[in-house]
């Protein structure tokens, strides 16, 4: 299936494609394919829905007035961690246990919504403006027809009993799973960039299971790190399995650039945790010089920016795009990477764990000399002992933490990552105009921004409407329960009576299926709903929603009456 947006279908020589009338330009490569077939319609969206979505909107809008980043692929992110279930599924329950447990937990998953958001923004570019922009064989998963396609994504090159080892009666591979369907298709989003942006946050977090060992974390996300929680050698092996199975997604995307641009991010993860070993090029000098930020600024793009810059270039090369927008994406994606760690770097020197998923203060107890040490060591040469031993003299991190807010250490680190967030900002011009690409601008402004009160927050945007509903109904009931006291008052008739009428916490109806389903998250007219899909729901919602983490108690129920519902639907 062509999976470009909202759902509509019409068969071409044995082939189902699904598009969407959106609000595109139909110059745009997916609308192009679909012209010169005839195929593409269009639908009016539901006013009900639109406006329940500009409700929530509201809750995430920032001072400017485009649309918060994570709503515009919340239905790509909000199956994010369960296809990346899929592919990292093992036949060993302890190894897929370990090698899923970051998964499980909240994070800001800032690297696949890069790659989605810009994926989308380059579905803006017109089919004369791109020199491969060919119809991509992956985008076809069913009834191939004379169509006659290349194998997609799913599908291994080599024999899957092969894959599987010497016993093909134990599955180890589950990568030929496909992807769990969008309820509202991909809006513009190739299937190939949906996948890298699932490789990335792979990648990512088989990166964290290593640092956390050579960092010996405690905590990460408020959570126990995968070497505390495992040990340190599962929680290696999990980090090397992780990599393993993006490297076979890798592979499956079938595009050479591609494949060469993620596979010297991996090697780059390794050079930049070496060079952090040491921390500076020059352990004799006195001061800090050029060579000295030149090493920070090249292992901090080894370790993050790296990652960004070459899956934003990934994502561009699957669009099809030409050399300028190609190398404009990885631009971006580099001085984004660049300011999202300086910003960081800064941030440790103010925020506490509860802002930054680690301790305050955690980069000089692990003797790392970031941005803000450096510049602070141009005005006391004393720290520049303190980077030598990296910290680990008697009262060292408490007076190098001194010496920083003393010197102009953290206002000259807050203009180095300006600096990158305008080149990046600047990047993003190469783009035509689209709601993606300012999402992108506005998502840079945030990075940049981010403090005590406006960090990065992964809102996703499927969880904000059952928020919006139940803020609603709340209201509404409160409404209620005043005008009955009101009437009872000048009555006479006791307010218990009234009330009988009414449910305490809301009104006192059956729940409808379309009601559950907009409270668990789903589209409203999503179709058969499977039990791990709600059960995935289920999880996310009620962690936002439970009362011990301050939500109504009367939300949390009607969170359980839904998925009750659903529940049984899905077992008949």
């Amino acid at each position: 299936m062509l999976r470009v947006g909202r759902i509509g279908t019409k068969t071409l020589a044995g082939c189902t494609l699904r598009f969407a009338a959106g609000t595109r330009p139909k110059s745009t490569l997916t609308e192009a394919v679909l012209e010169t077939t005839g195929l593409l319609k269009t639908k009016p969206q539901n006013p009900e829905w639109s406006g329940a979505v500009k409700q929530a909107s509201r809750l995430v809008e920032t001072d400017t007035p485009i649309r918060d980043p994570f709503s515009i692929v919340s239905q790509e992110m909000s199956t994010l961690a369960n296809n990346i279930g899929s592919l990292i599924g093992s036949g060993h329950p302890t190894l897929n246990k370990v090698a899923t447990y970051y998964f499980q937990s909240e994070g800001k998953h800032v690297r696949p919504l890069i790659v989605l958001l810009l994926s989308r923004a380059l579905s803006a570019i017109p089919e004369a403006e791109r020199d491969r922009g060919t119809f991509d064989a992956s985008d076809v998963t069913e009834n191939v027809g004379e169509l006659n396609p290349e194998p997609s994504i799913n599908d291994p090159l080599s024999p899957i009993e092969i894959l599987h080892g010497i016993n093909p009666d134990i599955v180890l591979n589950p990568l030929s799973r496909p992807s769990d369907p969008l309820p509202y298709e991909s809006n513009g989003i190739l299937p190939k960039q949906r996948r890298l942006a699932e490789i990335v946050e792979m990648i990512h977090t088989a990166s964290l299971l290593h640092d956390d060992v050579i960092d010996n974390s405690a905590t990460r996300r408020g959570s126990p790190t995968g070497n505390v929680a495992f040990g340190n050698k599962m929680a290696i092996l999990a980090g090397d399995f992780l990599l393993g199975r993006a490297s076979v997604a890798i592979a499956r995307l079938r595009n050479a650039e591609v494949i060469e641009l993620l596979s010297t991010t991996i090697a780059n993860l390794v050079e930049g945790e070496f060079m952090q070993l040491k921390n500076t090029i020059v352990d004799n000098s006195e001061v800090a010089n050029k060579a000295t930020f030149e090493y920070y600024i090249h292992k901090t793009y080894l370790k993050t920016a790296s990652l960004m810059s070459k899956s934003c270039r990934a994502a561009a090369v699957l669009s099809g795009a030409r050399n300028p927008i190609v190398d404009a994406s990885y631009k971006f994606g580099k001085n984004l990477g660049l300011c999202f760690q300086v910003v960081d770097d800064m941030l440790d020197y103010s925020e506490g764990e509860s802002h930054l998923g680690k301790p305050a203060g955690a980069d000089l107890k692990l003797g790392l000399a970031t941005a803000p040490v450096l510049f602070a060591w141009e005005k006391y040469p004393e720290l520049g002992d303190m980077i030598k031993r990296k910290f680990d003299g008697p009262g060292d991190v408490e007076r190098a933490r001194f010496l920083v807010q003393q010197a102009d250490g953290l206002s000259r680190t807050r203009e180095l990552a300006q600096k990158y967030c305008d080149e990046a900002v600047a990047n993003l011009d190469l783009l035509p105009y689209s709601e993606s690409r300012e999402a992108l601008r506005n998502l840079t402004m945030k990075m940049m921004n981010r403090s005590k009160q406006t960090q990065l927050h992964p809102i996703n945007y499927t969880m904000v409407l059952p928020i919006v509903i139940g803020v609603g109904v709340t209201l509404v009931a409160l409404g209620i329960r005043a005008g009955l006291r009101a009437r009872a008052r000048y009555t006479g008739v006791p307010e218990t009576l009234l009330n009988s009428r009414h449910y305490l916490g809301g009104f006192q109806h059956n729940m409808s299926r379309k009601e559950a389903l907009l409270i668990l998250g789903f589209a409203r007219e999503h179709g058969s709903v499977t039990l791990n899909m709600l059960k995935d729901k289920h999880r996310k919602v009620m962690m936002l929603n439970h009362p011990d983490r301050g939500g109504s108690p009367f939300m949390a129920q009607k969170i359980n009456e839904a998925k009750d519902m659903l529940e049984k639907e899905a077992k008949k």
